[in-house]
């Protein structure tokens, strides 16, 4: 996944890390993480300071198409072929970055 600078039209970083496509991107103002789901099954979170990887979730569901998050709670929810995850952005980003 690219990240460009839209203003200079300049390549920020390449997220490095899923082992299949890309397949959804989510993000909420304020928040200091970016969220990408992936075909591997996995959502990854990175820190929008440095764009290093903050942690990898393994959702166990197949492939995972949709992320949704919410401003005012920090909950997530993560859509995928054999159903959906919700989970506390906050309290599970430290469970997973402790499992790096």
């Amino acid at each position: 996944l690219m990240v460009w600078d839209f203003a200079t039209e300049q390549l920020v970083c390449a997220l490095e890390g899923h082992t299949a496509n890309v397949s959804t991107v989510g993000h909420q103002p304020g928040n200091d993480v970016v969220l990408t789901g992936s075909e591997d099954g996995t959502v990854r979170l990175w820190n929008v300071a440095d764009w290093a990887l903050a942690g990898t979730m393994e959702l166990g569901l197949q492939r995972c198409w949709a992320i949704g998050m919410s401003a005012s709670t920090g909950s997530v929810v993560a859509g995928c072929d054999d159903g959906a995850v919700f989970f506390d952005l906050a309290a599970d980003a430290q469970n997973a970055a402790a499992k790096l």
